[in-house]
């Protein structure tokens, strides 16, 4: 296994999680001389594992379909395929490597072909085998000889291919869903046009001086969008600073005016205003995902429940709590599995706050 080997090294500091597929790979390698159906069963283990980790980190569409993710819970043919056809950028790739994880699935399958080969071997060579039988009492040292191959032998030769075809499968996806998760985190710290409303005014307000009147701001966006960024993160931000610099000042000046209790009243508000644009750097966009991909929870529904809660201070509802949960649990297990994710909520929240 050391193409699969190789490419953990290179994507583990990018993809969280990958080294723990070593464990798998060991087991492939471990039990290959003595255990190969055990080698088998594992390399089959180890593609649908990627597979699964593939579909969490790359695929909106996956995880957008609660339906489709159930689906690929209770039948690994359904997984692999739904990741090949996600990490897949080609259909002759894709066909390719469904053929042989095909071949890895339907092991049985194979040894019936090859029980089959050896039938038809022996019935074409009967009379070859018949001159040696005959001979045997004449040559002492084959006379309690073995029947070759021995059927370990053939296991074992099967899995040695098998392992090599894991090893060619599970390299390639771990390269492309590495390669793909990278891109999709660079789109995920992008910024959204339609999102960004007081920008885009401010920045036409900027250059309303321009002959033809424009949409400057969607222009800038979509022909040269490195420097609708960078005039976002200097010199608009810059600006929003020295709004709320002034807002402070003017606020400072009224503390000595008025009532004590309009002025804790209006302290208050302040504390208890949530900024949602502002809180959600790139960097606690990306550490929301890994934590709601580590409870299994749904990112977006959890995003706004931690919004809430930091709006509000008070804790999520239950029938908010369970809509994070992918799973939905049975009645049995509601109440357990809400105060579960009201914890977990208010768990995330801290950590996001902090980093």
């Amino acid at each position: 296994m050391n193409l699969t080997r190789a490419k953990i090294e290179e994507f583990k500091d990018e993809v969280d999680g990958l080294t723990g597929y070593y464990l798998i790979i060991d087991e492939i390698e471990d039990n290959l001389p003595e255990n190969p159906d055990i080698s088998i069963e594992s390399c089959k283990s180890l593609i649908e594992g990627l597979s699964k980790k593939a579909l969490e980190l790359i695929s909106d569409k996956y995880n957008a379909d609660k339906q489709l993710m159930k689906a690929c819970e209770g039948n690994m043919s359904t997984l692999v395929k739904t990741a090949f056809d996600e990490v897949y950028k080609t259909s002759i790739e894709k066909d390719l490597h469904e053929s042989l994880y095909n071949i890895i699935q339907n092991k049985s399958r194979v040894n019936k072909l090859l029980d089959a080969a050896k039938v038809e071997m022996q019935k074409n060579t009967k009379k070859a085998v018949d001159k040696i039988a005959a001979i045997r009492h004449d040559r002492g040292d084959i006379s309690h000889g073995r029947v070759y191959p021995k059927k370990s032998e053939s296991e074992l030769h099967l899995a040695n291919s098998i392992l090599s075809i894991t090893d060619g499968i599970c390299s390639f996806m771990i390269h492309e869903l590495a390669i793909q998760y990278q891109l999709k985190l660079e789109q995920a710290k992008m910024l959204v046009y339609k999102e960004e409303g007081d920008y885009n005014q401010w920045l036409d307000e900027q250059n309303d001086n321009l002959l033809t009147k424009i949409d400057f701001s969607r222009l800038l966006y979509n022909n040269n969008y490195e420097k609708y960024e960078e005039i976002f993160y200097s010199e608009y931000q810059d600006s929003l600073s020295s709004e709320k610099l002034e807002e402070l000042e003017e606020l400072d000046k009224k503390l000595d005016t008025i009532p004590l209790e309009t002025v804790e009243r209006e302290i208050e508000n302040l504390i208890n205003t949530f900024q949602e644009q502002e809180f959600w750097t790139p960097h606690r966009l990306e550490k929301l995902e890994e934590l709601t991909s580590a409870y299994n929870f749904v990112f977006e529904e959890t995003r706004q429940a931690i919004e809430e809660f930091l709006f509000t201070e008070k804790d999520p509802l239950p029938d908010e709590a369970i809509q994070v949960l992918i799973e939905r649990p049975n009645l049995k297990e509601r109440k357990e599995r809400t105060e579960f994710a009201i914890g977990r909520i208010k768990l995330m929240a801290s950590i996001l706050k902090d980093s």
